[in-house]
């Protein structure tokens, strides 16, 4: 489940890595296993670029 959550909060820019890392440790400590905050994917410049997904035009054009 705390990976589910590291896809789906990795893409939003309105929110901080440091936010984003708060938020995957409170997911993690649910199943009673140590949270690693200095995992490579959890460094700053992972959390804040990553390309912003590309939203399907409504209108077909």
């Amino acid at each position: 489940m705390a990976e589910l959550h590291w896809i789906l909060l990795l893409f939003p820019h309105n929110i901080k890595p440091q936010t984003k890392r708060e938020f995957f440790r409170e997911i993690w400590e649910l199943s009673e296993e140590p949270f690693d905050s200095t995992h490579p994917l959890l460094e700053d410049i992972v959390l804040e670029f990553a390309p912003e997904p590309q939203h399907p035009r409504v209108n077909g054009g």
